[in-house]
């Protein structure tokens, strides 16, 4: 993991930890963002990056991102 990617998950980390330290509101949008997260980010990045590097392709992760964003 990259200096960049770490920073970018502590500051999302520390958005989690004050969306979900609010009342009823913020802790449910804390909780959803972290659920979509796992479930509609990470989850078919993987298997994208993974499916591209067995094919030969050498894959970063921004590439896959973008790609990701233009299925969505």
């Amino acid at each position: 993991m990259g200096q960049r990617a770490f920073i970018t998950l502590l500051i999302l980390l520390a958005l989690f930890v004050a969306l979900s330290a609010t009342p009823f509101p913020g802790a449910m949008i804390g909780f959803f963002f972290g659920v979509a997260v796992a479930f509609f980010i990470a989850g078919p990045t993987m298997l994208i990056g993974q499916a591209l590097e067995k094919a030969g392709m050498p894959v970063s992760g921004t590439a896959v991102l973008w790609a990701l964003g233009g299925l969505y």
